[in-house]
């Protein structure tokens, strides 16, 4: 089942501003072999993601609306994890078919390389690095791998005290930061910088615990902030004390300078911190998604209808959203995915005012010159008219009260259509010939 929720928010400023579109969507699977792993925006406003659907690994590439594309299925046999949109407008991921490899695929999700680390255990993150290479670590048996382009192995670093890596960043001078955990009591959250060639610069442990699993009180995540400093994310049991959500810690040398405990977090959750254009944090847990200053003041906090495995900015400050949930009393599981507006909202769920948008008729269709919008209600008074191609791009928008909207400027091809009077939305499509 698929549901599109075409919608706008329109700022609050004077005049209008453009319409930020959102919409969800998802699709049902079997409850044991099923899950997101990531989902990226495309620099043409379209996403593709990487989930596994039943048996199957697959690439789906998505227009602005949510509409499916394409697909790319892989073999049943290869497991895949960490996709990553790569410079080239292609993508890459670690995938295991008798060792661990670097998978690197074109824009169309057609295997390009494929080249094996039998070194390599359990890799739990994979960045591209500003050099074109890339950057991929070994949890089991820890060591950052860096790699040129083509994936050859430029150097290992496995001498950072053991830890259990759970995923990289490149710095601002192209130092890496790995975090994880040390898999042992009681300062078991890790951290290390290493420098451009992989040389340990420091290491430190936080926290003072009983030790469960070495998942459920690690570093999970981190961002660099403008000063250099660090803001780790971690993962919590919140049953246990001498833990952390949240940690700021300084660039020479690791040192904490600031921490947070979320109260409202579930147990064994974790904290995945991204990055925002304007400067602040959101911060990601299964549960919700929360945008706060990096020094953790609260702007805004959303609940989302699914739970959340990966979270992208989009080119107009929204996000792209994906994850899913599973249905205990049956054998299936849905895989979910959202565009969100900049406030985090899916107009329809959490008791965010929802404005139901209702399916307006045209004709002709398909129109060459002109198209006549077939509503009495709407064309009354004036309204706010937007014209989008399927990749989400804005041909068109105008005030107006006229029910002939000259379409001659356009291209051929598929277009919606979105108006908005008062506090009433419309939407339609139509061709242009």
């Amino acid at each position: 089942m698929k549901k599109l929720l075409l919608l706008a928010c329109l700022a609050a400023s004077c005049g209008f501003a453009q319409p930020q579109i959102t919409w969800h969507k998802w699709f049902d699977t079997y409850k044991l072999n099923t899950g997101l792993d990531n989902i990226v925006q495309v620099i043409d406003s379209s996403y593709t993601l990487l989930a596994l659907h039943n048996d199957t690994f697959k690439i789906m590439h998505l227009n602005a609306l949510g509409d499916t594309l394409w697909t790319k299925p892989f073999a049943k046999s290869l497991f895949l994890r960490c996709f990553i949109k790569t410079y080239d407008g292609g993508y890459a991921m670690l995938g295991f078919i008798n060792d661990w490899r670097l998978i690197k695929t074109d824009s169309m999700g057609d295997t390009l390389c494929s080249k094996p680390y039998p070194q390599l255990s359990d890799p739990r993150c994979l960045i591209q690095t500003s050099d074109g290479g890339y950057a991929l670590s070994g949890y089991q048996f820890p060591e950052l791998i860096k790699t040129d382009s083509l994936g050859n192995v430029e150097w290992v670093a496995n001498t950072f005290n053991g830890i259990h890596i759970q995923g990289q960043i490149e710095c601002f001078n192209k130092e890496y930061l790995i975090y994880g955990n040390s898999g042992f009591n009681p300062a078991c959250y890790k951290a290390a910088l290493l420098d451009s060639t992989g040389n340990t610069k420091w290491v430190k442990g936080y926290g003072n615990v009983t030790f469960i699993a070495a998942d459920l009180e690690s570093v999970v995540s981190a961002v660099q902030l403008p000063d250099s400093s660090f803001i780790l994310g971690c993962s919590i049991d919140t049953t246990t004390a001498g833990q952390y959500s949240l940690l700021k810690v300084k660039y020479d040398d690791g040192v904490i300078t600031d921490s947070v405990i979320l109260t409202d977090i579930r147990q064994y959750d974790y904290c995945k911190l991204l990055m925002l254009n304007d400067g602040n944090i959101l911060i990601r847990t299964s549960g919700y998604i929360h945008k706060t200053t990096n020094n953790f003041a609260s702007i805004w906090k959303k609940i989302l209808p699914f739970g959340i495995t990966s979270i992208k900015q989009t080119i107009d400050n929204g996000f792209i959203a994906g994850g899913g949930n599973v249905f205990q009393q049956t054998n299936l599981a849905r895989i979910e995915y959202a565009k969100l507006d900049s406030l985090g909202n899916i107009y329809n769920y959490q008791g965010i005012p929802y404005i139901q948008p209702q399916l307006v008729s045209v004709y002709p269709n398909p129109a060459s010159n002109q198209l006549t919008i077939d509503n009495v209600q709407l064309t009354n008074k004036p309204f706010t008219l937007t014209v989008y191609d399927v990749l989400g791009k804005v041909h068109l928008m105008q005030n107006t009260n006229a029910s002939n909207i000259d379409i001659s400027t356009l291209t051929p091809g598929l277009y919606v259509l979105h108006l908005q009077q008062d506090d009433k939305i419309y939407y339609g499509r139509f061709v242009k010939e």
